[in-house]
């Protein structure tokens, strides 16, 4: 399964988290790939170069088995780069939720200008979250652009 480039047009929210629960289902129910899925031609600091999200969901946090990550790349004028990397997670101090064991964290990311403004944004799909009761209940993280890249302020659960 491929992550998807959500068109810059304006989204309505509802039909964003409703792509994204469907994609998590699919993942929690094993058609989707074991390795890294990733979104590519995103722009999260809008420096006119593509950024790379890596989705890893089955990596580890802590003692939190599969709880799950994901790396960003920026580019530059030659390529990715390693400089300003980023790895997030659901235990970064800011992101919403926390990591907890079979979370899958990354297992769908999705990228687009979804709060309007110069930068584009990122989607993560964790299908493992349990929601109060409901355990593998599935969220979706969404963290926003800035001209230093990702950040976690202001980011939605």
């Amino acid at each position: 399964m491929n992550a998807a480039r959500i068109d810059r047009r304006p989204l309505r929210k509802t039909a964003l988290v409703l792509l994204l629960l469907s994609t998590s289902a699919i993942a929690s129910m094993g058609t989707a790939s074991a390795g890294p899925l990733a979104a590519s031609g995103c722009d999260f600091n809008n420096d006119g170069f593509d950024d790379l999200a890596l989705g890893v969901p089955g990596e580890n946090v802590g003692s939190a088995a599969n709880a799950g990550a994901v790396n960003i790349i920026y580019g530059s004028a030659t390529g990715l780069r390693a400089t300003g990397n980023q790895l997030w997670h659901q235990n970064i101090t800011a992101v919403q939720g926390a990591a907890e064991t079979g979370d899958r964290f990354g297992a769908a990311l999705a990228c687009g200008n979804f709060n309007l403004d110069l930068f584009d944004d990122l989607a993560i799909g964790a299908p493992g979250e349990a929601i109060g009761a409901v355990n593998d209940a599935g969220a979706v993280n969404v963290l926003f652009g800035s001209s230093g890249g990702l950040t976690a302020t202001g980011n939605e659960l």
